[in-house]
């Protein structure tokens, strides 16, 4: 009986550490475009583990309205912390972190997300294998697929044999693309996007010397 009341007596906070970690594992999952099939297993320890610091760094302010609406509150508070954590993970001021740290991985599951800038609209001109080429800002992206499905706005048609249809000033449509159909795909960007710092840096080795693209830019005299 003594363990019984026991474990009634922590079965409210188990409850508050589940409900809390799950928002914010969830909330994290839906920002930062990670797959939400997950074993239930992993999902319960991660968010019993997840909700059990956010209860008890959120214990450590010494304010308090009522038990019930401190659940709340510390509920809310989890999915605000989840949503700006998952910001930051996707921004590329992680990346930028990471890189000076020497470590050139990206956090993003979906290596298509590297280049869609979230400060500045994308363009995308999309070449695909019978030859038309679609030309548009980007709209919207399927997630959790290698090659996903893409949408474009603002965007003109080049067929094979030339013809052109142009949707540039079309306010009521967009088209979808099947990346699976595509030959190549170029991203261009706003010259202040954030995207072009990394270019820049990676076009500064034509005038390195020694690097393998000197000689192309240079002549004997240069060196």
């Amino acid at each position: 009986m003594t363990c019984i009341r026991d474990l009634l007596s922590i079965l409210p906070n188990i409850i508050l550490y589940l409900a809390s970690g799950y928002a914010f594992v969830q909330t994290f999952r839906f920002v930062a475009l990670k797959e939400r099939k997950q074993e239930i297993n992993h999902l319960l320890t991660s968010s019993l583990v997840i909700g059990y610091v956010i209860v008890n760094i959120m214990n450590l302010i010494p304010f308090t309205i009522s038990y019930q609406a401190d659940c709340v509150g510390i509920i809310i508070t989890s999915v605000i912390a989840s949503f700006l954590f998952s910001k930051f993970y996707m921004s590329d001021l992680l990346y930028r972190i990471l890189k000076r740290l020497h470590i050139y991985t990206t956090t993003k599951d979906h290596f298509w997300m590297n280049f869609v800038d979230f400060d500045y609209p994308s363009y995308v001109k999309i070449q695909m294998k019978d030859n038309t080429i679609y030309s548009g800002y980007y709209y919207f992206m399927e997630g959790y697929d290698r090659q996903p499905l893409i949408s474009l706005a603002a965007y003109r048609q080049v067929n094979p044999n030339g013809d052109i249809e142009n949707h540039q000033t079309d306010e009521t449509s967009v088209i979808l693309l099947d990346t699976k159909d595509a030959k190549s795909v170029q991203f261009v960007y706003y010259d202040r996007s954030r995207k072009c710092v990394d270019i820049k840096d990676l076009i500064s080795n034509h005038n390195e010397y020694g690097s393998p693209t000197y000689s192309e830019f240079h002549t004997e005299n240069d060196r």
